[in-house]
């Protein structure tokens, strides 16, 4: 605003000439507001022209709606009970400019008048919006990302944080003032610090643009909580010395306990393979030994063929029927050289095939005779036995070792 003292020492030439060079609206009004003066921004900005606006009332610039507050706002403003006002003024064509006017008291040609200057704050009232949109955007950013936000001046150690910075770790802001670089180290896992130290050095040389660390960070439950910590140095002094540092906290525990699960998985999947190989070993040994088995069953087979063959032979044989034992006899004689076996038997059934009788035995030399304690056995306790002969099959027995689980009667009675 342009004293009024000083105003009294200028021509009035100077003057106009002077206050047409200003951006700014200016006005020189009398004291019932009829316009006595305008700049040539006002007379630009508004539509009008000068002979035009020397024959309005300031109250004329304003919409009619709002002419009562002109005057009151005037009146308070001279009276010092208000600085300025933000009433918009209208141009020719009824749009409105908004603007921040001051008046003051002084004199023009001799006379009382009041002097105007109404600032067009469009520019400002539009800079404000993109900051205001900038920071809404911002803000939707951090809310939509989760982030923590942490300003750090690091010649002093004064930190400053938002809200979720401390939510993250379970506290409020609140909780944890006042705060510093070392409420950050208080709470980091000692094992991380060096880490982040390291990091922070390259960024300060300029090795690496930003500092990017996970770390873990103590919650308030007594858990671990991982954190990827972002920043970048936004100060320098002129030395290249960082003064200023801007950065960002993210909740990543979730993201490290499936990392974690994805290398347990892996573990497992080796240990699988591994399994898996053992298994194949134990599968070839298994196989090996069926071969094994199927060479003693073939043996096995030869060895029917040879009772079979035997039986036939025997059975060609005539013999006279009143010596019938001896005849018997003879046969398990026969059956055993031709077969290789060292015992050879025959059982008859009574009973109705309840019970049955070791009637007749042949035993190599030196094989012990069982005959006797193989009498009188039920035949319901040798079910393999019995299912081998009602489906007429052949039993050759190598050794009472080579009998089935499914046979341990039979090889404890044969063993004996």
């Amino acid at each position: 605003m342009v004293g009024v003292n000083i105003l009294e020492k200028w021509s009035q030439e100077n003057i106009i000439s002077f206050i047409d060079t200003i951006d700014d609206l200016v006005f020189v009004l009398d004291e019932n507001g009829s316009v006595l003066l305008t700049n040539n921004a006002a007379e630009r900005k508004l539509g009008y022209s000068s002979e035009e606006l020397v024959t309005m009332n300031v109250t004329d610039l304003h919409p009619e709606s709002k002419v009562d507050r002109v005057i009151d706002t005037i009146e308070k403003m001279l009276e010092g009970t208000l600085s300025y006002c933000t009433l918009p003024l209208q141009t020719r064509d009824e749009m409105l400019i908004p603007v921040e006017t001051r008046v003051s008291k002084g004199r023009w040609d001799g006379k009382e008048v009041i002097f105007g200057i109404s600032r067009d704050i469009r520019l400002r009232m539009e800079m404000a919006a993109e900051l205001e949109d900038t920071a809404e955007r911002l803000q939707l950013v951090i809310d939509g990302t989760n982030v923590g936000l942490w300003d750090w001046n690091i010649k002093t150690g004064e930190t400053k944080f938002n809200e979720r910075w401390a939510e993250i770790i379970g506290y409020s802001l609140e909780e944890l003032e006042p705060v510093s670089i070392h409420t950050w180290m208080e709470f980091t896992h000692p094992d991380d610090l060096n880490n982040s130290r390291e990091m922070l050095e390259s960024h300060f040389k300029g090795d690496i643009e930003f500092y990017d660390c996970d770390l873990r960070m103590k919650h308030k439950n007594g858990n671990w909580v991982w954190i990827h910590d972002r920043g970048k140095v936004v100060e320098w002094s002129s030395p290249g010395v960082p003064l200023r540092m801007t950065g960002t906290h993210e909740d990543i525990t979730s993201r490290k306990e499936l990392e974690m699960k994805k290398a347990d998985h892996q573990d497992r999947l080796e240990h699988m393979v591994l399994e898996r190989t053992n298994k194949l070993k134990r599968s070839n040994y298994e196989l090996n030994l069926e071969i094994r088995k199927r060479e003693q069953y073939e043996k096995r087979l030869l060895n029917n063929i040879r009772i079979k063959e035997a039986t036939r032979i025997v059975s060609s044989i005539c013999f006279d029927p009143e010596d019938i034992d001896e005849a018997i006899d003879n046969v398990l004689l026969t059956l055993g050289y031709l077969t290789g076996a060292s015992q050879t038997y025959l059982f008859s059934f009574r009973d109705d095939n309840k019970i049955m009788d070791n009637t007749h035995e042949w035993c190599d030399e030196g094989i012990k005779s069982q005959k006797e304690s193989l009498r009188g056995l039920p035949s319901h306790r040798f079910p393999w036995l019995m299912k081998k002969l009602t489906e007429d099959e052949i039993i050759y027995i190598e050794n009472t070792d080579s009998l089935p689980e499914e046979a341990a009667v039979e090889k404890d009675i044969l063993s004996i």
